[in-house]
């Protein structure tokens, strides 16, 4: 998000409406986020995700926090 655009709920309604559809094809949604990214996780956390594990996904050896929702 454009610093402009931060606080306006528009991350917490268009990640809604995604969650929404995935509900259809899916039973477990996974989203993944720096550590330092507390406005992220703030929003992953009020969209029902919880905490499941660091993970080490690309080769950059950037370590990022997994999170996990149950649809």
């Amino acid at each position: 998000m454009l610093p402009e655009q931060e606080g306006l709920g528009l991350g917490f309604e268009s990640s809604e409406a995604i969650i929404e559809l995935a509900k259809f094809n899916i039973k477990e949604l996974d989203a993944i986020t720096l550590e330092i990214n507390k406005n992220s996780i703030k929003l992953l956390e009020k969209l029902g995700f919880h905490f499941k594990k660091k993970v080490n996904p690309f080769e950059d050896n950037i370590e990022l926090l997994l999170f996990s929702k149950n649809l």
